[in-house]
């Protein structure tokens, strides 16, 4: 189940409280995106930074290339973590093998943790732990395992106590 609010979103989900729940009755992840500049080297960057969880790669079905992304434990401890899509490992470092390397983030000092295959072949895209995003979640996606009848209802009856609604 993928999900777009209708409307902007102006305030945060409960963030803790959906991951609590996550992995137990659900998988879900979510992006906070925002245009972000990225510094490396002395030469600055326009970026999409997509703020997340541990679980996007997964939900979304997409590779990592090198390295790994950010853990549960990572995002918990809210270390400054970073994965590059391939667009934006090739343009800023030339190659896929950039792990451990740090880099600026509107003027934050995060370390790239691995390279992830997101299809996008427009756009430089940095994943960042969602605490660290300057905006709120404006998409959701959950996995609900197959046997279940109704997953949409299933879904909105799961967000609803984190102040997500059909809206």
């Amino acid at each position: 189940v993928f999900a777009v609010p209708r409307k902007p979103v102006n305030e945060a989900p409960d963030y803790d409280g959906l991951e609590d729940k996550n992995g137990t009755d659900y998988l879900l992840t979510y992006e906070a995106m925002d245009a972000g500049s990225l510094k490396f080297n002395h030469k600055a960057y326009d970026v999409i930074l997509k703020g997340t969880n541990y679980l996007y790669p997964y939900v979304m079905e997409q590779r990592i290339l090198a390295g790994s992304f950010f853990s549960q434990d990572a995002q918990k401890s809210k270390r400054k973590l970073a994965v590059m899509n391939k667009k934006a490992a090739f343009e800023i470092f030339g190659n896929l093998e950039i792990t451990n390397a740090d880099i600026q983030i509107n003027g934050q000092t995060f370390s790239v943790i691995g390279v992830i295959d997101d299809w996008d072949k427009n756009n430089m895209n940095i994943y960042i732990p969602a605490c660290h995003s300057e905006s709120y979640a404006n998409a959701f996606a959950m996995r609900i395992s197959g046997n279940n009848q109704t997953p949409l209802a299933t879904a909105e009856n799961k967000f609803k106590p984190f102040g997500i609604t059909d809206n």
